[in-house]
């Protein structure tokens, strides 16, 4: 496994999502926190944690390597602004987007994209439409 460098994006996987942080030290890490006091997601907070708290029960994480707009000083800084944050929403600002708008100054998650594209094709198939056939189709 490579190691994170200061302000790198990391995530776990979880069986259905991935979480995403900022990473600071192999002990420290920039994310949304809350899910293991709150299954239901409620009290959501961006939080400087330990590495343990946020691979909630797994052994690893990974390194997302997408673009950057920041270099590794600034995108902790931005994560660190943000620290205190309860904005949390599922759809349109969940960990991912926090962890993309600190590294590439964008709010985008790749598993909502995917999520929403795979409920439309399969709503487009069950109502006989056909597969959508152009990704600009669903915005």
């Amino acid at each position: 496994m490579a190691k994170a460098e200061y302000g790198d994006i990391i995530y776990t996987k979880h069986n259905l999502y991935r979480h995403y942080g900022i990473y600071i030290n192999e002990n420290c890490v920039v994310h949304y926190d809350g899910k293991l006091d709150d299954m239901f997601l409620r009290k959501m907070c961006i939080r400087e944690t330990t590495m343990d708290r946020f691979l909630g029960g797994k052994t690893s994480y990974y390194i997302d390597n997408r673009e950057a707009k920041f270099n590794n000083e600034e995108v902790v800084e931005r994560a660190r602004e943000c620290i205190g944050e309860e904005k949390f929403n599922l759809v349109s600002h969940n960990c991912e987007h926090f962890a993309m708008w600190c590294k590439a100054g964008e709010p985008r998650s790749k598993q909502v994209y995917l999520t929403l594209l795979l409920a439309i094709t399969i709503n487009s198939c069950l109502n006989n439409k056909g597969v959508v056939q152009n990704k600009m189709d669903i915005i």
